[in-house]
């Protein structure tokens, strides 16, 4: 079962570490994505699928809450919205 889709393999191969310092049994497949974009696909047989959502959530929920990737302009983007109403 997929258990979440990385756009770049260096990604992908995080989350495989990830899980298997957890002992949880993982692979990764090239998969088609979006647009037909190629992705990698983080897969585990299907017992392991709610625990490696669990280990990557709780790794991963803050890292990107409040990722801009530093660019101020996309925050500004958000306040011309607002002062055009």
């Amino acid at each position: 079962m997929i258990v979440t889709l990385a756009e770049e393999w260096e990604q992908a191969s995080q989350m495989r570490q990830l899980l298997s310092s957890h002992q949880v049994p993982v692979r990764i497949k090239e998969h088609q994505g979006f647009g037909d974009e190629p992705c990698w696909a983080v897969m585990v047989p299907e017992e392991y699928l709610d625990e490696a959502h669990v280990i990557i959530e709780s790794e991963t929920s803050y890292d990107d809450l409040y990722d801009l990737d530093g660019d101020e302009d996309q925050a500004d983007g958000f306040e011309d919205i607002f002062e055009d109403q």
